[in-house]
C-alpha cells in the first residue's frame, strides 16, 4: 500500500509573518511548519496551521473534521502569532491589556486564535484559515465544525481566586481567571460564536449543509439561577460545492417501532436503522492526559464515516468510490413487495405509505471514474489536531489521517495516543 505523502521541506512562514516588533523577531516566534509524527498512515504537522496547510498539495483531503480553539475559553500558553496586516510591515507593537496587540502601522494582531479581543476578529481569522483549507480539500470533501459558545463578561478584571474551580472556563467571557469583554455586546449577552462562524463561511463560499446539535448528557455544572445551563455545542457540515460525497448508509441510526415487532420485514427493517438525524446526544470524554475535555470519538465517528468512502478513493484521479444500494419497499400486512414507483401510483391511505418499510436486499462499492485503479484509503485532516482524537477514530476506520497542532505538548499525547491505538487496531 502506497504510504500517506508528505512535504519533505515544509514552505516556512515568512520572518515578518512570526510576530515581532519594530521590525525584530518575536520573543517566541512560531517556528516552520515540520513533520512532528509519521507512520505511513497518519501524520502530524508541527506548526502554525495556516502555514502548514500551504505545504499540502491541492485537493489531496478527502474530509476534515475539527474542533478550532473557542473564543473566550482559555490560555493555552502558545507561541503568538501574527494575523492580518501587511507581508512587508516592519510591525511596531502597541500594547492595550489584556489580550490586544496590535501594530500601529498595519493593524496586524499578535497573539492566540481564540484571544483575540473581539468575536469578530476571531471569527475573520478562523474564516483565513479554512480558506487556505478549501484549497487542500478535493472538490467533493466535506468540512465538519465543532464549535462552542461563551457569555460576554461586563468586565475585565480578573476573578477573585475560588477554591471550587470545576466549570470555570464555561463562565462568561472566562480565561481562566480572566474575563473578556466585547465591547460590541451587551453583559450578559450569548455571543453567538458558533453562528457568525457557519454564517462568515457560508459568505466566503462555503456551503451551509447543516447544523448538528451535540446534546451532551453529562454537561459541565454552571452556577447560574436566570438562564438554563449550556448542555449542547455545533457541529456544521460545510462543503466546497452543491454536489459532495456523503454515505448516508455508513450512519444510520438505530430505530425502534412498536408495529407488528415480531414481523420479518420489521426485524429486517430495525437491523438496517433509519436516516441519521441532526442531533446527537453523546456524553463528554476526556482523555486521561489531556488537561482538558477532548471532544469525544464518537461524535468524530459519523462525520469521517459519512464523509469519506470505506471502500476509499482513485489514487490517479482522487474520487471516491461509491456504495450502491439495491432496496425494496415492502408493506408488512401484505406479503406482496412493492417497488416505490409502484407504491406512489396506488391511491392508499395516507398512513400506508407510513407503514412501509425499506429493506435492502444488496449493496456494492464501485468506482466514481474510468482509471480502473485499485482504491486508496481516504484522507482526513484535523486543522487543531489537539490530543489526537479524529486521528485515532480515523486510524480505527481504516484512513489516512492528517494533524495539524501547534502544541509541543498536545502533539507529544498524540503521538503516545497514535501508538496505543495502533498496537490495539
Amino acid at each position: 500500500m502506497t504510504p500517506l505523502s508528505l512535504p519533505v521541506n515544509p514552505i516556512p512562514v515568512p520572518a515578518n509573518r512570526r510576530g515581532g516588533g519594530m521590525g525584530e523577531p518575536a520573543p517566541h516566534p512560531v517556528p516552520p511548519p515540520r513533520v512532528a509524527y509519521s507512520d505511513g498512515r497518519t501524520a502530524i504537522l508541527h506548526g502554525d496551521v495556516r502555514a502548514a496547510l500551504r505545504t499540502l498539495p491541492a485537493a489531496s483531503v478527502d474530509c476534515a473534521v475539527t474542533s478550532p480553539p473557542y473564543w473566550g475559553l482559555r490560555d493555552y500558553g502558545l507561541p503568538a502569532q501574527l494575523w492580518g496586516g501587511e507581508a512587508d510591515c516592519a510591525h511596531e507593537w502597541t500594547e492595550s491589556p489584556p489580550y490586544r496587540s496590535e501594530c500601529s502601522k498595519c493593524h496586524a494582531w499578535r497573539g492566540q486564535l481564540g484571544l483575540e479581543p473581539s468575536p469578530a476578529l476571531y471569527v475573520d481569522h478562523i474564516v483565513g484559515v479554512f480558506r487556505e483549507l478549501r484549497r487542500v480539500l478535493k472538490p467533493e470533501a466535506t468540512l465538519w465544525v465543532n464549535l462552542g459558545d461563551c457569555y460576554n463578561a461586563a468586565t475585565n478584571a480578573p476573578r477573585r481566586p475560588s477554591a471550587n474551580r470545576v466549570g470555570y472556563w464555561q463562565a462568561a467571557g472566562s480565561m481562566g481567571d480572566r474575563r473578556v469583554r466585547a465591547e460590541d455586546l451587551k453583559p450578559k449577552d450569548l455571543v453567538g460564536t458558533p453562528w457568525r462562524v457557519a454564517l462568515a463561511l457560508q459568505a466566503d463560499g462555503w456551503y451551509l449543509r447543516s447544523d448538528v446539535i451535540w446534546s451532551k448528557p453529562n454537561p459541565i455544572p454552571e452556577g447560574v439561577r436566570d438562564r438554563p445551563v449550556r448542555s449542547h455545542e455545533y457541529v456544521f457540515l460545510l462543503s466546497k460545492q452543491p454536489r459532495y460525497f456523503y454515505d448516508a448508509e455508513a450512519v444510520r441510526e438505530a430505530t425502534a417501532s412498536d408495529s407488528r415487532p415480531d414481523h420479518p420485514l420489521h426485524e429486517a427493517a430495525l437491523r438496517r436503522g433509519r436516516a441519521q438525524r441532526s442531533v446527537w446526544t453523546l456524553p463528554t470524554q476526556r482523555y486521561p492526559q489531556a488537561h482538558f475535555a477532548t471532544f469525544p470519538e464518537r461524535l468524530v465517528e459519523p462525520c469521517i464515516l459519512a464523509g469519506t468512502s470505506a471502500a476509499g478513493c482513485c489514487p490517479e484521479c482522487g474520487r471516491a468510490w461509491q456504495r450502491h444500494v439495491c432496496t425494496r419497499y415492502a408493506n408488512p400486512g401484505n406479503r406482496n413487495s412493492n417497488g416505490p414507483r409502484s407504491l406512489e401510483r396506488r391511491h392508499e391511505s395516507p398512513g400506508f405509505r407510513k407503514r412501509l418499510v425499506r429493506l435492502v436486499e444488496g449493496e456494492a462499492w464501485r468506482p466514481d471514474c474510468q482509471c480502473g485503479a485499485n482504491p486508496v484509503p481516504a484522507t482526513v485532516l484535523d486543522t487543531f489536531a489537539g490530543s489526537g482524537t479524529t486521528l485515532a477514530v480515523a486510524q480505527r476506520l481504516g484512513r489516512r489521517s492528517i494533524g495539524i497542532e501547534l502544541s509541543a505538548d498536545y502533539i507529544e499525547l498524540a503521538r503516545s495516543r497514535l501508538r496505543v491505538s495502533r498496537a490495539h487496531s
